[in-house]
């Protein structure tokens, strides 16, 4: 009962998009290499390798790394000892096609020659965190998770400003650079006002914060609203979306990691069970609904014929399509078990999915290179 069947219907082309991923900046750099002259832009992407996608029957071209990116995150892997690392492509300033790709000029002229060759493009979008200087972190740091005293009394962060922007101060947690303690927020100082905040890093749970990111707070319709209408401009430009880390988003993760239940201990987020002071009562007034559904069913109205992609692990690929409406989602089971040569595990997996409901195994995406092997 908890689990009704909505899945989302299909337009004629899904069940026959064939996805190839791209990291972008390697992929220029390739093909700098292959053609023999500079190819640093989207637009100067040659129509030769357009026209080779198109024959090896590629329907859909998914760039990684096409947003404009966190100038801290650069500079925190520098400062670490990289000097030629580039930003993740997962801490993201804003959702602009990045300058040094063309910006949106260079991306217009590629989908136009994409469009031309039967290839629609494909873009990331990273619903759960910003980069920590963001546009969004700066004008707007009251969307996301803080504290207004640091989590734990031994936290200090009197390393260099990381902010861009003259009208704030943000620095990562000392620790972090010595590789005592992964720090689970950073500083927020207003240079104006004095004000100061704790923001916590974006985190699933199952490693280290992410420590170029901040945590966006989904218990805040004007952030489930924001994120919402970032998405929807995304789906203007892009036919195919494919959502980083969806699963941290369903409601019972966004409780469990950062709003567990008084007395129920918590702990998946280190001081989040010291701060988790809401009730059950109070979290579902807070969020009411799942996030995802109304984002489902948002896009099909507003912008319809848009393929949506959760990559979504935890054992939630069936509710996800089922329930949420996704229209696909990682099979992370066969990925595993194809890693890990469970055979067995496999055949037991896709015997209970066909029991439970057959329409799911319609839904799932399998990667033909494996993209979870192990370290």
């Amino acid at each position: 009962d908890a689990e009704p069947e909505r899945f989302s219907s299909d337009s004629a082309w899904m069940p026959r998009l064939v996805l190839i991923a791209k990291s972008t900046h390697v992929w220029l750099d390739q093909l700098s290499r292959a053609y023999g002259r500079e190819i640093h832009t989207l637009d100067a992407i040659p129509d030769e390798e357009l026209d080779r996608l198109a024959r090896l029957g590629i329907t859909g071209l998914w760039l990684i790394g096409l947003w404009e990116r966190s100038a801290a995150s650069r500079t925190i892997k520098q400062w670490r000892g990289n000097p030629d690392a580039a930003a993740s492509a997962y801490s993201l300033d804003d959702y602009a096609i990045a300058g040094d790709l063309g910006g949106e000029p260079a991306w217009a002229s590629l989908r136009h020659r994409a469009w031309q060759r039967g290839i629609r493009l494909a873009s990331d979008m990273v619903p759960n965190h910003m980069g920590i200087d963001s546009h969004w972190v700066t004008e707007h740091p009251e969307w996301f998770l803080s504290l207004t005293e640091p989590p734990y009394p031994g936290y200090r962060y009197g390393g260099e400003n990381l902010a861009r922007d003259d009208r704030v101060e943000i620095r990562l947690e000392d620790h972090y650079w010595d590789n005592s303690d992964a720090a689970v927020t950073f500083e927020w100082r207003d240079r104006g006002s004095g004000e100061r905040r704790y923001v916590y890093h974006g985190n699933d749970g199952t490693s280290f914060p992410w420590n170029d990111t901040a945590q966006l707070d989904f218990s805040q319709a004007v952030v489930r609203e924001q994120v919402i209408g970032a998405i929807l401009a995304v789906a203007r430009r892009f036919p195919v979306i494919r959502f980083d880390a969806a699963m941290v988003l369903a409601r019972k993760h966004v409780r469990r990691l950062w709003f567990p239940a008084p007395g129920e201990g918590g702990g998946a987020i280190p001081s989040r069970a010291e701060h988790g002071t809401m009730t059950q009562r109070e979290f579902d007034a807070a969020m009411p609904a799942e996030f995802w559904r109304e984002v489902v069913d948002r896009v099909a109205t507003e912008v319809p014929d848009t393929l949506l992609l959760a990559e979504a692990f935890w054992l939630l690929e069936g509710y996800f399509v089922r329930t949420l409406g996704m229209h696909r989602v990682y099979n992370s089971a066969f990925m595993h078990m194809l890693r890990d040569e469970d055979n067995a595990g496999y055949r037991k997996v896709i015997k209970e999915t066909i029991e439970f409901d057959p329409e799911i195994l319609k839904r799932y995406v399998n990667f033909m290179s494996n993209p979870d092997e192990k370290t």
